[in-house]
């Protein structure tokens, strides 16, 4: 009668985990067999220490930086013990996104959001393991706007994975450039514009129109000449995006 009357007391009782989601006992057959549900229907089986201590979680539950969640499906964000890449890289496009910190550092990302359909990590899990390649032992990253210049949004239509060494031809440095147009410093002990490109001094002019101008067309040589070098190894889309590639004054 003791064990009935216990469980017959904890059915019920409803408890509310660490991200905000309620739940219920909707079966208690002892201390470490307990199986609770979540407002949204979903249900697990946990222990009542877990319950109390609102320790369990629901898949739809938003723990990544305000928006994103786990969701329900075949993805983990662990692979015995240690983070999966297809997690890593979901996680690190949501910090980029939506840290304050993140934000506030690199202010480029102000006003860069993610398709809500992302937010959801199995969805993004399974575009990645569909886009995901590698050439030789290179480093591959999540890119944004090589397919389409200026993008703000990470989407499925709109991502790729590059060679680093080609998402590294498209960093800017906004905050260090100044008032001047990309590629172009001003040199006071000679009087003259300097178009630069990765730190490389290319030519002087008197203005920094035509400094740009060098500039422009040293950079968009430089990223013909890597596009073909990874012409065979790379999506055709990304080499033509490459070939097709203008620098603007306004970058």
């Amino acid at each position: 009668m003791g064990r009935i009357s216990l469980a017959s007391e904890k059915l019920g009782l409803v408890g509310v985990n660490r991200y905000g989601s309620k739940y219920k006992i909707i079966k208690y057959n002892n201390y470490s067999d307990v199986w609770v549900e979540f407002e949204n229907g979903e249900k697990t089986h946990t222990s009542y220490h877990n319950f109390k201590e609102g320790s369990i979680r629901n898949h739809s539950d938003i723990s990544v930086f305000g928006v994103g969640f786990l969701g329900k499906g075949v993805y983990r964000s662990k692979i015995n013990d240690e983070i999966s890449p297809q997690y890593e890289t979901w996680r690190g496009m949501i910090r980029r996104c939506y840290s304050e910190n993140d934000r506030l550092r690199f202010p480029t990302y102000s006003d860069v959001l993610v398709d809500p359909l992302w937010f959801n990590f199995q969805i993004f899990a399974k575009w990645y393991d569909e886009n995901y390649y590698e050439v030789n032992n290179e480093k591959m990253t999540l890119d944004k706007d090589i397919i389409k210049k200026g993008n703000k949004l990470y989407c499925p239509e709109m991502c790729i994975f590059v060679p680093q060494r080609i998402n590294k031809l498209f960093i800017k440095c906004n905050g260090k450039r100044g008032k001047f147009p990309i590629g172009v410093t001003w040199h006071k002990d000679y009087k003259k514009y300097s178009a630069v490109c990765d730190s490389k001094h290319i030519s002087w002019h008197d203005n920094p129109t035509e400094a740009f101008k060098s500039y422009k067309k040293y950079k968009e040589s430089h990223i013909g000449q890597v596009a073909e070098e990874y012409k065979n190894k790379i999506p055709i889309k990304i080499y033509e995006s490459l070939l097709n590639y203008k620098v603007e004054i306004t970058d």
